[in-house]
């Protein structure tokens, strides 16, 4: 699953989910899918400092929104999003670090207990 996650690949994390994979495991570097749902998700944010052509901006936007249902489906799913790497980072820091809002608002909801259904992010 840290493979579909990381890729933005719904469809692949849902079935995995649905046939029960755990969805806290970590590997050896205490890389949770989680983490690498939102730490990977960096690659298809769009720089600000280089000319886009609109298919190339639609192409990030698309592969972004991918990400962040990605994240909604391991949150429903009940991941820790307090689960640090060996780094230290947890969930939050990398969306933190790039600005990004739509993981961001995702990922305080269960620190401020607030269901992922009632946002208005679904």
């Amino acid at each position: 699953m840290w493979y579909a996650a990381n890729r933005g690949d719904v469809s692949c994390v849902k079935l995995l989910l649905d046939a029960g994979a755990d969805v806290n495991l970590a590997d050896r570097k205490q890389t949770t899918r989680m983490l690498a749902a939102v730490r990977l998700g960096d690659a298809y944010i769009p720089s600000h400092n280089l000319p886009r052509t609109t298919q190339q901006t639609k192409k990030n936007h698309c592969q972004h929104q991918e990400h962040v249902h990605c994240v909604r489906l391991l949150l429903e799913a009940g991941a820790n999003v307090n689960q640090s790497e060996n780094t230290g980072q947890t969930s939050l820091w990398y969306p933190a670090r790039r600005n990004d809002t739509d993981c961001v608002e995702l990922l305080l909801m269960p620190i401020l207990h607030i269901g992922v259904y009632h946002s208005g992010l679904h």
